[in-house]
Parts: structure tokens; C-alpha cells; sequence
């Protein structure tokens, strides 16, 4: 949480803020509405072996996600029960 590690009130106000505006909430069964995403602000110490293996998948992530966002068959079979 912002106030367990004493962001001032401003910041905490224009980070919701942001994060609202942008979408970037979820749907909480838990709670009325929506709540926003988890963020860190503060930043966080990763061992290289960690940033190594990070690097290594975000790479063949994006591979992932480019190769699907060309094949339109597979896009059009994926979303047919949505649109």
C-alpha cells in the first residue's frame, strides 16, 4: 500500500488518478467496482541471475505475441465466441 510506505497524499491521489484514467483497473469480486492494478513505485533489487532469465522469456514473449498478431486465422478463431 501507498501509506504503509509514506507516499505523500498528493502522489498517492495522482497515482489512482492515472491508473484509473488509463484502465488500468480490475474487476474485484471482493470489493464494489473496480481497483486498480498493483504497482511499485519504489524500486526493487533483482539478482542478475533473475534480470538473466526475465530478459530470456520477455524475448521469447514478444516472439509469441508478434507471431499471433500476424496469423489472422488464429486471431479470428481465438476471439469468434467474443465478437
Amino acid at each position: 500500500m501507498l501509506e504503509e510506505r509514506n507516499v505523500p497524499d498528493w502522489l498517492s491521489k495522482e497515482i489512482r488518478s492515472f491508473l484509473y484514467l488509463n484502465g488500468m483497473v480490475l474487476n474485484n469480486k471482493d470489493v464494489p467496482g473496480v481497483v486498480h492494478v498493483p504497482i511499485s513505485i519504489f524500486p526493487s533489487h533483482i539478482s542478475k541471475t533473475v534480470h538473466d532469465k526475465i530478459e530470456f522469456y520477455q524475448i521469447a514473449f514478444n516472439k509469441l505475441i508478434d507471431r499471433a498478431a500476424r496469423d489472422q486465422a488464429f486471431i479470428e478463431e481465438s476471439l469468434k465466441g467474443y465478437l
